[in-house]
């Protein structure tokens, strides 16, 4: 097929019918801390091809390991990234990564997961097949009534990069779409209930950043309507389960996370499981 141009990607292990997308955070990417790890051993223990690749305004540029397009951060939005995933899954299906794909799987961390759910939700195609999730947000407003009125007055908010300090401004845009679509088109838990497929969710008992509690609310809201749903809370994690960037050592949270993906992945017949 003609080669076309799609988003900076890295590709793990060989071009399959089945094909494994891991989706980065906020101020993620996709080289980030553990990604490649995970990604490496789901492909090296697996038929399942594993794509990485950087959201188009994640504000990191070819190359890169951190935030240097400020503008294009400020300019990022839920939206976006829900699309940038849908060009990649459109990728796949055409043979982009050399095969035509008829299984996909997406795999989430943080902000990721939840732009993995509502992608999944959105493109109501039977060609993805399982989801999974790591620290996942359960909701679009997360921000407090103080910063979502800031917000609003100044044009922006500013955040802090905790790898580096560095000063960052997420834009106008993304506020607008919280108000706007945040219970609908945008409601991650909605996205979640509606979603048939099998989901796995990991979250640690001490993540700062998003509480587990997210991750539970997704859990009880898909047990409503039946839906298969295994939820794995980690005692002494974090939000990125012991792994600062660049990753040094390998922690005992992310073995876990390949590992219980990976049987997640292929096993065929989904049964209960608790995972202290």
């Amino acid at each position: 097929m003609e080669r076309m141009k799609i988003l900076e990607h890295t590709l793990y292990g060989n071009p399959s019918k089945k094909l494994a997308f891991i989706l980065h955070g906020f101020k993620g990417f996709k080289d980030w801390g553990f990604i490649p790890y995970i990604a490496k051993y789901i492909a090296d223990n697996t038929p399942i091809q594993v794509v990485t690749f950087n959201f188009s305004h994640n504000g990191v540029k070819t190359g890169e390991q951190e935030i240097s397009d400020l503008e294009k951060f400020e300019r990022n939005t839920y939206s976006k990234e829900i699309n940038d995933t849908i060009e990649m899954i459109n990728a796949a299906k055409e043979g982009y990564f050399g095969e035509k794909v008829e299984e996909i799987y997406l795999i989430g961390h943080s902000r990721g997961g939840g732009i993995a759910i509502l992608t999944a939700a959105r493109i109501k195609d039977f060609i993805v097949k399982k989801l999974v999730t790591y620290a996942t947000i359960a909701k679009i407003d997360k921000f407090s009534s103080t910063e979502m009125q800031i917000w609003k007055e100044q044009g922006y908010l500013e955040v802090i990069n905790g790898r580096n300090g560095q000063k960052l401004r997420v834009g106008k845009a993304l506020h607008d779409e919280i108000i706007q679509y945040k219970d609908t088109s945008l409601n991650i838990l909605k996205a979640a209930q509606d979603l048939s497929i099998p989901m796995m969710l990991f979250h640690g008992k001490e993540d700062e950043t998003v509480p587990y509690t997210h991750s539970q609310d997704i859990e009880s809201i898909r047990k409503v309507v039946d839906k298969p749903t295994f939820l794995v809370l980690l005692d002494e994690a974090n939000h990125t389960f012991g792994i600062t960037h660049p990753l040094r050592e390998v922690s005992s949270s992310v073995r876990v996370l390949a590992q219980q993906t990976t049987a997640f992945l292929t096993q065929k017949t989904i049964k209960e499981r608790t995972l202290k």
